[in-house]
């Protein structure tokens, strides 16, 4: 449930801003409504929720819906109409779109991604059909779930290749990353493969140490529990690109045999087809890896998008804590911690699923907790002092904590949303699993 989750709101964004703006490059092609006509050819366009003023080419009528395409323009784009297309229950639209594009052979599935395309109101250029056509190709099926995550490959802007969509397939799957290590682990004794890859089984060994999560939660001090949670990232191996760009020479360094990633890709380049199911186990890990890396790259204007998956190992389980930043940018290039918003999902054992959305404006922060269950009895009357505590001594303060329950079944088997601001109530605490 969560992976799914976590791919639908990484894609739609998870600030509102997200869903108001839209950057149109030139080439891109898109359904519109004509909702006004201004002077000096400008008019009002609907582009699904969005309105956008444009310079047309060509006088158009209002209220009519257009096949447009940008042709420049910066701040308002210049669009020109596609010519011999009817949007009015025309069966053979799609294959008419493509031929103005000059793609000649297209197939059921690339009319396919055409028509989700639009129906999303999501641009595209006749490049992206094209890669996406031979994509599909490459893949060799034919179902809508192939289709609906190509069109949110397009709508992010990332690269049409196999890699790319396996690595975004792979936030689909159930399987967690802790779960994936483990495997690995496993597989590697079962296949008497760990001493040959010993870097990478000692790699896999200390992650599922319970010790990790214990010193986080033992840990009074923010630096110290971040810098432990640095050392967990560094080997996964998230970094491993960045040391690349800035030529940093893996070849003459043992550095990198501490990082999974690396070793990951070690691994599948010097083992064969013999070992496939262990080689399977490793690529989910790889694309798991390079999907939440893929979603990281999206750049909003003004904001950026992080996104994390870090397994911890507590209690002899494992759980994936998903962790998804987005705020504006500093001039180094770093999220501006006094105005950001993030995004937990986490597995817990007693309250279960659980999404935490935390918003911070000019560090004054809000909380809002989705969970199926009954808040716990005494939040007000000892948490939420305890997390304020930990917030006033990062120099942030607390406004505000909700709890969303976000299909509360009532009496009448209706479904109803209830939401509760937790005011001075006495209560008793059932259970928790975390303390901030």
């Amino acid at each position: 449930m969560f992976q799914s989750m976590l791919l639908q709101n990484i894609i739609h964004g998870i600030d509102p801003i997200h869903a108001k703006t839209i950057h149109l490059k030139q080439g891109q092609i898109f359904k519109g409504i004509v909702t006004k006509i201004y002077p000096g050819e400008l008019a009002q366009l609907k582009l699904g929720s969005l309105v956008l003023t444009a310079k047309l080419e060509t006088p158009l009528e209002k209220g009519k819906p257009y096949l447009l395409q940008v042709t420049g323009g910066d701040n308002v784009p210049r669009l020109k109409v596609l010519e011999n297309i009817s949007l009015y229950e025309n069966k053979n639209m799609k294959g008419q779109v493509l031929q103005q594009m000059g793609i000649q052979d297209g197939n059921k599935n690339t009319e396919m991604l055409v028509q989700k395309l639009m129906d999303g109101h999501i641009p595209f250029t006749s490049k992206e059909i094209r890669e996406g056509s031979t994509l599909l190709q490459q893949l060799n099926v034919s179902n809508v779930d192939t289709i609906n995550v190509m069109v949110q490959m397009i709508k992010k802007g990332l690269p049409l290749t196999k890699e790319t969509y396996l690595s975004m397939v792979s936030l689909l799957s159930n399987q967690s990353i802790g779960e994936g290590i483990l495997t690995l682990e496993q597989g590697l004794k079962e296949y008497n493969l760990h001493n040959q890859f010993s870097s990478l089984y000692g790699v896999l060994q200390n992650l599922t140490k319970d010790s990790q999560i214990e010193q986080i939660l033992q840990m009074s001090s923010g630096n110290n529990a971040n810098q432990l949670l640095h050392g967990i990232l560094s080997q996964l191996g998230l970094h491993y690109e960045n040391l690349l760009q800035k030529n940093f020479q893996l070849d003459t360094t043992l550095q990198y045999r501490n990082m999974l990633k690396p070793l990951l890709i070690d691994f599948l380049n010097q083992t064969t087809g013999q070992f496939l199911t262990i080689r399977k186990d490793a690529e989910f890990l790889l694309h798991r890896f390079t999907g939440n890396q893929l979603l990281s790259m999206e750049n909003q204007g003004p904001l950026q998008n992080i996104v994390m998956q870090i397994p911890l190992f507590f209690m002899g389980k494992n759980r994936d804590i998903t962790v998804q930043w987005q705020g504006r940018k500093k001039e180094n290039g770093t999220i501006d911690s006094d105005y950001c918003r993030i995004l937990f999902y986490l597995e817990m054992a007693y309250l279960s699923e659980t999404v935490i959305d935390l918003q911070i404006q000019n560090r004054i922060v809000s909380l809002t907790i989705y969970n199926e269950n009954d808040k716990p009895e005494d939040f007000q009357n000892h948490w939420f002092f305890v997390l304020k505590k930990q917030l006033d001594s990062l120099d942030y303060r607390l406004s505000s904590v909700k709890w969303n329950e976000p299909h509360k079944v009532v009496s009448d088997n209706k479904y109803e949303r209830k939401s509760n601001i937790y005011t001075d109530k006495n209560d008793s605490v059932i259970g928790v699993d975390v303390r901030i």
